[in-house]
């Protein structure tokens, strides 16, 4: 299990205050903007955590181990107790080929499933909404091929959220400090998806959230200059054995900010807002 203070155990990357914060105790700070926890592959071991307070809870696949739908039904009760007045959830490898894939928003009743689509929270009054876009599950691929769902991830979103990693970001097999598969001569090493990263340059989101590699928990921000505003998250919770939570959720704090009109333009993309 984590941290029994359910704060986040990942080194803090120099803060960006304008574009987010990662939230050392979020039992403690104060709140600036919408604050978001972060967490993935659980593989129905979800009881284990404690989940702090935030406006959106954010899982990022791999609810399920092997697809189980009693994982998915017992996850869903448990996002029904959280007190998280959003509940987005991405699906993983894991649930991507389930006998159930094809009802599991009627599963999961108590959240919002993303896949190849997105959404507008409204979390505070008078505030613009957050924009947010969660890709099915792919594995990765190497730089020059091509994904035609990676396309439809409209410009302008806030919050992205892919189960596998971007290459480079979060997504060492190892236990490095920072967890990038970089090697020192600057070669990408990592599990992480190169046709991710490209379309990460293209839409500039402000958080990047995935998990999948486990030993990769931790966060990054972007090291390229029109990426640098780019918070990597890996919110993988379990460790090397599935049924074990070794890593606490990650809380983040991203301010507000103007409507970001690209994404509103992709209207046959987004669901009502929620």
């Amino acid at each position: 299990m984590g941290n029994s203070q359910g704060s986040p155990v990942v080194p803090v990357p120099d803060q960006d205050p304008e574009n987010a914060t990662v939230v050392v105790d979020p039992y403690e700070s104060s709140k600036t903007g919408t604050r978001l926890v972060l967490i993935s592959d659980t593989h129905g071991c979800h009881r284990q955590l404690r989940v702090p307070p935030a406006d959106v809870l954010v899982h990022a696949g791999d609810f399920t181990l092997y697809g189980r739908q009693e994982h998915a039904l017992d996850f869903n009760a448990w996002l029904g107790e959280l007190p998280h007045a959003h509940k987005i959830v991405a699906l993983g490898n894991h649930e991507s080929n389930a006998p159930w894939r094809n009802k599991v928003q009627e599963l999961l009743s108590n959240a919002t499933v993303l896949c190849d689509s997105g959404c507008t929270l409204r979390t505070h009054d008078g505030m613009p909404g957050l924009h947010l876009f969660a890709t099915n599950f792919f594995w990765p691929m190497r730089k020059g091929s091509a994904n035609p769902h990676y396309d439809i991830i409209p410009v302008g979103v806030d919050v992205l959220i892919s189960h596998g990693p971007a290459q480079g970001y979060v997504d060492s097999i190892g236990s490095p400090d920072p967890p990038s598969g970089i090697h020192d001569s600057g070669e990408a090493t990592g599990a992480g998806c190169a046709v991710l990263l490209a379309h990460v340059h293209r839409v500039r989101p402000r958080l990047l959230v995935s998990g999948h590699i486990h030993t990769a928990h931790g966060v990054e921000w972007g090291r390229e200059a029109d990426i640098a505003h780019t918070l990597c998250v890996n919110a993988a919770n379990a460790g090397h054995k599935h049924s074990a939570m070794e890593s606490d959720p990650i809380v983040v704090d991203l301010p507000a900010r103007g409507n970001r009109t690209e994404y509103q333009q992709a209207t046959a993309l987004e669901r009502e807002e929620v």
